[in-house]
């Protein structure tokens, strides 16, 4: 995710994936994005897992 340091970055070195979303999902992945910091919460700096299914 943009909002973290890594951000996606890496791509060029095959490590992360991207795919555009129209802008009603951005705002929707956002909003849990945000929930999830909060109720985890999850600062500036702190380091969490994502896992994909």
């Amino acid at each position: 995710m943009a909002s973290t340091r890594e951000g996606g970055k890496e791509e060029s070195k095959g490590l992360s994936s991207h795919r555009m979303i129209n802008a009603k999902q951005n705002s929707k992945a956002g909003t849990r994005l945000n929930q999830f910091y909060g109720n985890n919460r999850i600062t500036d700096g702190d380091g969490f897992f994502v896992k994909v299914k």
